[in-house]
């Protein structure tokens, strides 16, 4: 899937290209009374944005009122968050009514999937960047995978890695030293399995291990997913990726319950958000929650920044 080039479509990225740099030419900005926080990432896909926005709001929950702004495709993503912090606002109305409207009683704003948002003026600009895939092919879509041209990277304000685990060191060190040029804080967004859970009961971590397991998700990257089960050394694990923000029918449960008996599988896993959308299959499926840190390229701290920003 990746780093294939589609040379016919190239004509179609150079449109695409010249479209986004008039709409940043002409795009009249507008500054709100909250404070602007943007996650966002710079090709199709998942790269933690959503992990990144809890953490976020797990670290500044107590010193502002915080709001949350989704696309409208991110149905998903708001529910996960309105189920995790009762006390935040969220909305699917990415525009610029949407955010003077939640800026009335919010003092901080968090945009997932921001980057792009180039109407709006931002305190703070974080970029995150799959390791396991961090340009695609180097063309815009819909040629390659690239949302913006690599120079738009000088626009954020923070750079953070997430995936890492996924690559040996050697392209860790290649990655970091390509991104040095910008001259930006660089950061890891590194991830584990805390627990295992439904709403039934809660397992260690160490409950994978030598254990048969299917594991389904349909998220943007769902090779980070399977592979922080692998961490966990299953005797074998079997994995079904369903499209990213998949609505799962009732035939669908069925053939992975189906599958779990023919392969006599000892757990079902899936994601937190997948999770929420099963709901009813609660003693048969359970799902990872995921352990964060943000670790320093450098000598720096990543909370300590984000607090001097929203002062």
């Amino acid at each position: 899937m990746f780093k294939i080039v589609s040379f016919s479509l190239l004509p179609l990225s150079m449109i695409y290209f010249l479209l986004i740099q008039l709409k940043r030419i002409f795009v009249k900005k507008i500054r709100l009374k909250a404070k602007i926080i943007s996650v966002g990432n710079i090709i199709v896909g998942g790269a933690g944005k959503t992990s990144l926005v809890i953490y976020l709001i797990r670290i500044l929950q107590n010193k502002r009122k915080i709001g949350v702004v989704f696309g409208k495709k991110n149905k998903d993503e708001a529910e996960l968050i309105r189920n995790k912090f009762s006390s935040v606002f969220v909305s699917n109305e990415k525009n610029i009514n949407g955010l003077k409207k939640i800026s009335e009683f919010c003092d901080l704003i968090i945009i997932d999937d921001g980057f792009h948002c180039n109407w709006i003026k931002k305190d703070l600009d974080i970029l995150l960047i799959d390791c396991s895939n961090p340009f695609d092919n180097k063309f815009l879509i819909p040629a390659g995978l690239l949302r913006e041209p690599l120079f738009s990277i000088k626009r954020a304000d923070i750079i953070i890695f997430s995936h890492s685990h996924m690559v040996n060191e050697e392209k860790k060190k290649e990655i970091i030293n390509y991104f040095k040029k910008f001259n930006k804080p660089l950061f890891f967004f590194d991830f584990k399995i805390k627990e295992i859970k439904n709403n039934i009961k809660s397992l260690s971590p160490e409950y994978l291990r030598n254990k048969k397991i299917l594991a389904f998700t349909g998220i943007g990257n769902p090779f980070n997913f399977f592979n922080l089960i692998l961490n966990q050394n299953p005797k074998i694990l079997y994995s079904i990726s369903y499209p990213d923000h998949y609505d799962y029918k009732k035939e669908d449960i069925e053939t992975i319950i189906k599958l779990a008996k023919e392969k006599k599988i000892d757990i079902i896993l899936t994601t937190e958000k997948d999770f929420i959308k099963i709901k009813g299959q609660n003693s048969l499926f359970y799902y990872i929650t995921i352990e964060m840190s943000i670790n320093p390229v450098e000598e720096l701290n990543f909370d300590n920044l984000i607090e001097k920003v929203i002062k």
